[in-house]
């Protein structure tokens, strides 16, 4: 079975935004000040990103400073190369203050190595801004509320609730309103510190329940924590449906509400 494209922050993104049917042009968005999160790296020398016509690659990273927060940012006709295999379709970049999750909702696929083209209409999420909480930031208590968004890349955007207690180290929550998939149970996962797996960013992973996929199989999600002192959190949902689909659901958000208990 030929290697599906990853995209964590190793992958590229190869992009072509146009100005038409809702989509975004990087270029005329305008300047959001007071945002650390201003660029997405390519740390991956197999793959590279062209975006309005220039080619970002390991060294030159996407500037994103200009896409403003809390808004999924849509661009057609987008297309993620690797070695082997290209898809095209519909990106999707989501920026909260300290970090930025991005998908694609591929209508194509192209095998590079014998030619071929299959339709498709998966969503993916590929990866996160590499903004990780040091894990000596992570607090030691407190609960906190995180809230924010959620997207498949399809009709609309649910709502992200989670709560983390620091020092009881779990974390759940649920996602709301999405079309799609109905409602996620993010059900209790364990802060891991170390993740050696992962390039030792802290994380929580669990299972997922997604309530309106009956025979669903391998529910699962993944976040991680995002900002200086763990301000935000990043990650997706996902899934496969018994007749062999993929799902998979991107997710965002930050603090809201913080006790000490």
């Amino acid at each position: 079975m030929r290697q599906h494209l990853t995209l964590t922050i190793a992958m590229a993104i190869v992009l072509t935004a146009c100005g038409g049917g809702g989509s975004s042009n990087i270029n005329d968005i305008p300047q959001v000040s007071n945002k650390p999160t201003n660029k997405i790296q390519i740390t991956n020398d197999d793959y590279r990103i062209t975006l309005d016509g220039e080619v970002y690659e390991v060294g030159k990273p996407i500037d994103i400073s200009k896409l403003s927060q809390q808004e999924v940012h849509k661009f057609t006709d987008s297309v993620l190369a690797g070695k082997e295999e290209e898809l095209r379709g519909t990106l999707l970049i989501y920026k909260q203050n300290y970090s930025a999750i991005y998908g694609l909702l591929a209508d194509k696929k192209i095998d590079l190595i014998n030619g071929t083209t299959e339709s498709s209409d998966e969503y993916r999420t590929y990866g996160e801004s590499n903004s990780y909480t040091p894990k000596e930031n992570i607090p030691s208590e407190g609960k906190f509320n995180y809230q924010g968004i959620a997207f498949d890349g399809r009709h609309n955007n649910g709502r992200l609730s989670y709560q983390v207690d620091f020092k009881e180290k779990t974390g759940s929550g649920k996602i709301e309103g999405l079309t799609d998939v109905g409602t996620v149970v993010l059900q209790e996962g364990k802060i891991n510190l170390n993740s050696p797996s992962d390039y030792s960013h802290p994380k929580i992973s669990g299972a997922a329940s997604f309530t309106d996929l009956s025979g669903s199989i391998g529910d699962t999600y993944s976040l991680r924590f995002m900002g200086p002192n763990a301000e935000e959190i990043v990650g997706s949902a996902y899934t496969y449906k018994n007749t062999g689909e993929y799902v998979d659901v991107s997710f965002a958000g930050e603090t809201k509400t913080k006790t000490t208990e």
